[in-house]
């Protein structure tokens, strides 16, 4: 019994340990890094996009999307800058707009979870009641939902940078 023990702790603390190893390999490989980046900002661009739009419903189909628009976003940039289009400033955000339009058009035909309903102004992002209450069609709530996880996702691609980060914040933290 206590032989069993002892070798059931070994096992688990070598188990924990090749874990910790793979976690730590796996964050200090830069690539990893901006993969991870990527997805974690695609997930909290979709997610709050979800609760502003709410006829943009997504179900089981969540993690997809996340996954795609992450795709997209990673894949987009090197794409657009071969292709001569716009790579920075408001020209690169109209079309990444654009394209996060299609994925998400072309993920509602391949993923029946993911629904674009009509849904009204008042549930938006509404300034002070300052927009007429309009009914959005499928095609609206699709335009306005890939305006949103566009924005969201820049706007936190801009705050993350990590120039911008090491030379303004980390000079406070020496």
């Amino acid at each position: 019994s206590w032989s069993k023990d002892s070798e059931m702790r070994r096992t688990v603390s070598l188990k924990s340990t090749t874990i910790f190893y793979a976690l730590k390999a796996l964050l200090y490989n830069s690539h990893m890094r901006v993969i991870l980046r990527y997805i974690v900002f695609s997930f909290i661009a979709v997610y709050f996009t979800r609760i502003f739009v709410e006829g943009f419903t997504l179900g089981r189909g969540f993690f997809f999307v996340v996954i795609a628009i992450a795709l997209l976003n990673l894949f987009s940039r090197p794409v657009i800058k071969i292709t001569s289009l716009p790579s920075k400033g408001i020209g690169y955000f109209i079309v990444n707009v654009f394209l996060t339009f299609l994925t998400i058009f072309a993920l509602t035909s391949f993923l029946p979870s993911v629904r674009i309903e009509t849904t009204f102004t008042a549930g938006l992002l509404n300034l002070l009641n300052t927009l007429p209450i309009k009914n959005l069609n499928p095609l609206q709530t699709t335009i306005v939902a890939s305006f949103a996880v566009g924005f969201i996702f820049n706007f936190l691609m801009w705050v993350g940078n990590k120039k911008w980060i090491g030379k303004h914040c980390l000079k406070s933290f020496k």
